[in-house]
């Protein structure tokens, strides 16, 4: 019995087992049986207690048995069931150990071409900064020199506004290669955001083909926020040439804000042609420009520049929305206490 008990690995083994059982039970019935039919009339009372004493044992042997047997086989149903369960938990285990061992080394490879692609920006822009600085120093003395007519000055006039477009965009690459580094670090003072847009607005009046543009200004005055001057300063410069550049002839600038939770919420719209859907997704990405910019001058810095600054101080930049009305974006700052 205990042989084939702790022994039996398979169906074969289990059906022997219960021929076995199955087999002493029938003789344990047919032995009460018959000594109940042949001896009931020629016992006495007092020799009744041996014969109920061996079939109450028989009994007790049969029940035990069969206690075993449906033991047994409830343990071996159980552990089938749980066997299932922690092979498929052990299988989902090392799947989801692959899976994040991949997404692991995905976003190692993506840190490591992000701190190749700030190294780049950050030589390439130190390399560039100098000789256009000396490209710009010899323009200028070439068009104050002698003898030069008023066409060839004219030309060198426009090539000295393209080395200083050219220097906004090393500048701009320099300042960004640091905060993807993390090595710009801000000085945090009480700023006064109404003065920042005050003075981005009078740009605006003078800028060429904005003649025509209606200003509308709905700052509070006195509007403090948390940050540093000179990089909240460049913020507000990127978003109101952007919103000029962008417009239409005889369209409108509107920049308004409101307080909520500590922050400051700063809404700049404008009237010109919406921005693509498609576009939309990524018009804070790096040199995206889509179609709306394709005539517009430009490198498509700006806006990526400008919500990354925002970030540093605590704060986001966002496209609220853009239709046939205008295009609206928000930014928001942490309010000066």
């Amino acid at each position: 019995f205990r042989r084939v008990l702790f022994r039996s690995k398979n169906r074969q083994d289990l059906v022997g087992l219960g021929m076995v059982f199955g087999g002493a039970i029938g003789n344990i019935v047919d032995r009460v049986r018959l000594g109940y039919v042949v001896d009931f009339a020629d016992l006495h009372f007092g020799e009744w207690r041996p014969f109920l004493v061996f079939n109450v044992a028989d009994a007790a042997i049969t029940i035990g048995v069969l206690v075993l047997l449906g033991a047994f086989g409830a343990s071996s149903y159980l552990s089938g069931r749980l066997a299932r369960v922690v092979t498929d938990l052990a299988e989902a285990s090392a799947e989801d150990r692959a899976q994040r061992h991949r997404a692991e080394a995905e976003l190692e490879l993506r840190q490591e071409d992000l701190a190749r692609a700030a190294r780049f920006s950050a030589d390439a822009s130190h390399q560039l900064k100098t000789p256009v600085a000396v490209l710009r120093a010899g323009l200028e003395e070439l068009a104050h020199g002698e003898g030069i007519t008023p066409a060839t000055a004219e030309e060198i006039s426009a090539l000295v506004q393209q080395t200083g477009r050219l220097s906004g965009i090393i500048e701009d690459l320099l300042l960004l290669s640091r905060i993807d580094a993390g090595r710009l670090a801000l000085v945090m003072g009480p700023v006064n955001l109404t003065d920042l847009f005050a003075g981005a607005l009078d740009d605006v009046g003078v800028m060429p083909g904005a003649e025509s543009i209606a200003i509308e200004n709905e700052l509070p005055p006195g509007l403090n926020v948390l940050g540093e001057r000179r990089y909240l300063a460049l913020v507000v410069q990127n978003l109101m040439e952007n919103a000029a550049k962008y417009n239409r002839p005889g369209g409108r600038i509107r920049v308004a804000a409101r307080e909520a939770e500590g922050m400051v919420e700063v809404t700049v719209e404008n009237t010109g042609r919406p921005i693509p859907p498609e576009v939309q997704a990524r018009i804070f990405e790096r040199f995206s420009r889509g179609a709306v910019g394709e005539n517009v001058p430009g490198y498509g810095l700006g806006l990526n520049l400008a919500r990354e600054l925002a970030r540093l101080h605590g704060g986001d930049l966002r496209l609220v929305e853009s239709n046939d009305h205008g295009t609206r974006f928000e930014v928001r700052l942490r309010r000066a206490v």
